[in-house]
C-alpha cells in the first residue's frame, strides 16, 4: 500500500488536513472535505470556516478558486461562518483585493442586493470600503470605488451604521497603528513603517481627491470624539497636516480620550492637537499645528496634562511597535527637546508639573518604560526630564515616588538599567521610601523574579530586605509569590513556556539575591517571617510552584505547529536581547538551552541532585549548570547540599533556601 501523500510543512493551511472533530447539526453542510490540492493532500474546513478565512487572509485567490470549485452551490462561499469574522469583512481589512473581487463577484451572481437569503457584505462585520481605509488598504479601497461595484460600496461620505466608524476618511485617518495592522501583521504579510505610512497616506489622498470632506467629525454624544485631523497627527506627514488645514480641518479642536487610552479614567476630554502628535512622537506634525493652532503648547487638558506629559506617556504598543528601538528612542527625545524650547516649558516648575491623578512627566517615562522590548527609552527620558529639574522625590498615584513607578511597571523579562536606578536616586529618589501601601522600591522589584539585577542594585544602595509593608509582607514575601511576564504582540502576560521547575530556579536566584549576605539564622528567620495572613515565604514558595505545576497541567496539551513555530520565533529573539545585556543563563533557558532540573531548589524545583561519593569529593557535574554548595536551611537546621543549578543572572550563586 502506497504511503498516504504529505503536504509540505511550511503549507499555511497545514492544520487543516484533518477533519474537523464537532460539526454541529446546525451547519449547512456535511462538509468533510474542503478540497485536494495537487499532491492529493487532502484539506478540511470547521464549522466556522477558519480553513475560509485563511485563504482569504492571504489573498489566495487560486486555493479560493479550488475551494470554491470543489463544491457544486455557487453560494456556498456567501453562508457565514465565524461569529466575530466575516469573509467578506476580512478581505477588506486585510487587503485581500483579488479574493474580495471574486466574493462579490459570487454575491452578485445569486441576486446581489435583489437577493433575500444572505445578509448583505456590508452588514456583515462593518462597511467594505470602511474596513478597507481602516487597514489603509489602497488596492482595495480602488477596488471598491470603480466599477461596477463603485454605486454599492464606493461612498466616500457614507456613515458606517454596523459598527458606527464614522466615515471612510475617518478610519483612514486612524490607519496609523490600528488593530487591523496589528491583524494583518499576525496574518504574515506585514510592511515596514514606512509603508504603512505611505498606505495611510494614499488613502486619505483618494478619498479627498473623490469628495471626501478633511472636517468630518466623529461625535461621542454631544462632545467630538475624534477628527480627520486629531487622528492623523499621530503619523501623517507635516505636508499633509498642511493640507488637511487647508482643505477645513479644525486645528484648535479639542477631543475626547473615550477609552482611557491617555493612561487614565475614560471620557476625559480637552486634549488638543498639540498633545496627540506629543504622545505619538510626530515632530512634523506638532511642528504644524503648533504654528496654526493657538498656543496650544500651553493648554491644559482635563487630566491636568501638558504636551510634556504626553510625550513621556508615549503610543509604544500603538503606532509607534513596529519602529526599529533606535528610532524610537530618537522621535521620542527629539519631540521633548522640542517642546523645552517652548517659552512655557521653559520655566522650571513646567517639567514638574502634576496632573490630576499627581503624577509628573517623569512617573509616566518610568511607568512605560516596559512597553518596548528594550527599556533604554526610559533612560533617554529620564536623562532629558532630570538635565531640565525634574524631582524624583515627588510623590504621585499611590503615593509612589518614580522609582515606584519603575519597579511597578517591569512585568517583562528585560533586564532594568541600573544606571536609570541610579539617575532617579541622584535626583532625590529615596530608596527606602514606601507608598501608599508601606511598599518599598524593592517590594515591587521582588515580584518580578527575572529582575534579579536590580534587586541587588538597590540592595547595594541601602534597600531593606527585612522592610514591613501594611500585609506584614517583606521583600522575600513578594518573592516568593513572584510570577515570570513575556512581552507579545500586543500586551504583557505570564509566560507559559517555561516550566514550573524552570521557573523555580529563576525564583531561587531572586531568593538568592534578596538574602546575599546574611547569615543563615538570619535567612531562616526571614522565610519563616509570617505576614498578616500567617504565610511565610516558605509556604508561599510552595503555593506558587504547586500553582506553576497546575498551569503546566493546564496549559500543556493543545499547541499547533503554528503557534509553537511563532514561540520559537519570539524565544529566540528575546535570547538575542537578553545575550546582549550579559544576561546569558537567561538567554539559555528562553533559547532552549536549559540544564536539567533541580531538586530541593529553594522554591521546591525537580531535577537532578549532585552528590559526594564515599571519599566526600565533588561528584561529576554535567555539562550544563554548575554544582553549587550552600546552606540548605530547614527549620533553623542547615543541611549541606549540591546540586546543579543555572542562575537567572550568572552573577548570582543560586541558592537552595
Amino acid at each position: 500500500m502506497a504511503d498516504p501523500p504529505h503536504t509540505v510543512p511550511t503549507s499555511p493551511y497545514h492544520e487543516f488536513q484533518g477533519p474537523h472533530p464537532h460539526v454541529p447539526n446546525w451547519y449547512p453542510y456535511e462538509l468533510t472535505e474542503a478540497f485536494t490540492d495537487d499532491n492529493g493532500v487532502v484539506f478540511y474546513e470547521s464549522p466556522e470556516r477558519l480553513l475560509l478565512l485563511r485563504i482569504i487572509k492571504l489573498d489566495d485567490v487560486a486555493t479560493l478558486r479550488r475551494y470554491q470549485a470543489a463544491n457544486s452551490d455557487p453560494k456556498f462561499l456567501l453562508y457565514e461562518g465565524h461569529y466575530l469574522e466575516d469573509q467578506f469583512g476580512a478581505a477588506a481589512s486585510y487587503g485581500s483585493r483579488d479574493c474580495l473581487a471574486v466574493l462579490l463577484e459570487c454575491w452578485q451572481s445569486v441576486g446581489g442586493f435583489q437577493q433575500t437569503v444572505f445578509t448583505l457584505p456590508n452588514a456583515r462585520c462593518g462597511t467594505l470600503l470602511h474596513l478597507a481605509c481602516a487597514g489603509a488598504q489602497v488596492e482595495t479601497v480602488m477596488l471598491l470605488l470603480s466599477d461596477p461595484w463603485r454605486a454599492d460600496f464606493g461612498d466616500v461620505r457614507a456613515l458606517d451604521t454596523y459598527m458606527h466608524l464614522g466615515t471612510p476618511l475617518l478610519q483612514a485617518a486612524g490607519s496609523w497603528g490600528s488593530s487591523i495592522n496589528r491583524k494583518f501583521h499576525r496574518a504574515g504579510r506585514s510592511d515596514s513603517l514606512q509603508e504603512r505610512l505611505a498606505r495611510s497616506e494614499e488613502t486619505i489622498r483618494i478619498l479627498l481627491e473623490r469628495g471626501a470632506s478633511a472636517s468630518d467629525t466623529k461625535f461621542l454624544g454631544d462632545a467630538i470624539e475624534y477628527t480627520v485631523l486629531s487622528e492623523a497627527v499621530r503619523g501623517a506627514s507635516s505636508a499633509l497636516i498642511e493640507r488637511l488645514i487647508e482643505e477645513g480641518a479644525d486645528v484648535n479642536a479639542t477631543v475626547m480620550d473615550a477609552l482611557g487610552d491617555c493612561g487614565g479614567d475614560s471620557n476625559k476630554s480637552g486634549i488638543n492637537l498639540a498633545h496627540i502628535a506629543s504622545k505619538h512622537a510626530n515632530l512634523g506634525a506638532l511642528q504644524v499645528v503648533m504654528d496654526k493652532g493657538d498656543n496650544l503648547v500651553r493648554q491644559v487638558d482635563s487630566y491636568g496634562r501638558i504636551c510634556l506629559h504626553y510625550a513621556a506617556i508615549g503610543d509604544y504598543q500603538g503606532g509607534l511597535y513596529m519602529v526599529e528601538r533606535e528610532d524610537i528612542i530618537q522621535r521620542v527625545t527629539d519631540i521633548i527637546k522640542f517642546l523645552f524650547t517652548s517659552d512655557s516649558l521653559k520655566e522650571g516648575s513646567a517639567v514638574n508639573k502634576q496632573d490630576c491623578y499627581k503624577n509628573t512627566s517623569l512617573h509616566y517615562a518610568m511607568r512605560r518604560r516596559d512597553d518596548l522590548p528594550n527599556g533604554d527609552i526610559g533612560f533617554a527620558i529620564a536623562r532629558i526630564l532630570c538635565e531640565h529639574g525634574a524631582d524624583a522625590s515627588i510623590r504621585g498615584w499611590n503615593g509612589w515616588t518614580p522609582l515606584h513607578s519603575l519597579c511597578v511597571s517591569l512585568m517583562e523579562s528585560e533586564p532594568v538599567e541600573t544606571a536609570l536606578i541610579d539617575l532617579l536616586l541622584a535626583h532625590s529618589a529615596g530608596v527606602g521610601e514606601v507608598d501608599t501601601f508601606g511598599c518599598t522600591a524593592l517590594h515591587y522589584i521582588a515580584r518580578q523574579l527575572p529582575q534579579v539585577g536590580a534587586a541587588q542594585h538597590l540592595l547595594s544602595r541601602g534597600a531593606d530586605v527585612r522592610a514591613v509593608n501594611s500585609k506584614g509582607d517583606t521583600p522575600l514575601h513578594e518573592a516568593a509569590r513572584g510570577e515570570i511576564h513575556i512581552k507579545t504582540l500586543d500586551s504583557v502576560a505570564m509566560d507559559l513556556s517555561l516550566k514550573a521547575a524552570d521557573k523555580a530556579r529563576v525564583q531561587d536566584a531572586m531568593l538568592q539575591a534578596l538574602t546575599q549576605g546574611l547569615l543563615p539564622d538570619e535567612i531562616s528567620s526571614l522565610l519563616d517571617q509570617a505576614n498578616k495572613e500567617g504565610k511565610t515565604p516558605r509556604q508561599l514558595c510552595e503555593e506558587t510552584l504547586e500553582n506553576w505545576r497546575q498551569m503546566d497541567e493546564r496549559f500543556a496539551p493543545q499547541e499547533s505547529e503554528e503557534d509553537r513555530h511563532a514561540d520559537q520565533e519570539l524565544y529566540r529573539i528575546l535570547a538575542a536581547q537578553l545575550q546582549r545585556k550579559g544576561q546569558d543563563t537567561a538567554a539559555d533557558l528562553y533559547a532552549g538551552n536549559n540544564p536539567p532540573a533541580v531538586e530541593g531548589a529553594g522554591a521546591g524545583g525537580e531535577g537532578e541532585r549532585v552528590t559526594e561519593d564515599e571519599d566526600g569529593g565533588q561528584a561529576e557535574q554535567g555539562a550544563t549548570g554548575a554544582a553549587r554548595r550552600r546552606e540548605y536551611v530547614d527549620g533553623g537546621a542547615p543541611v549541606a547540599v549540591e546540586y546543579k543549578h543555572t542562575c537567572y543572572d550568572s552573577t548570582v550563586c543560586c541558592a537552595a533556601v
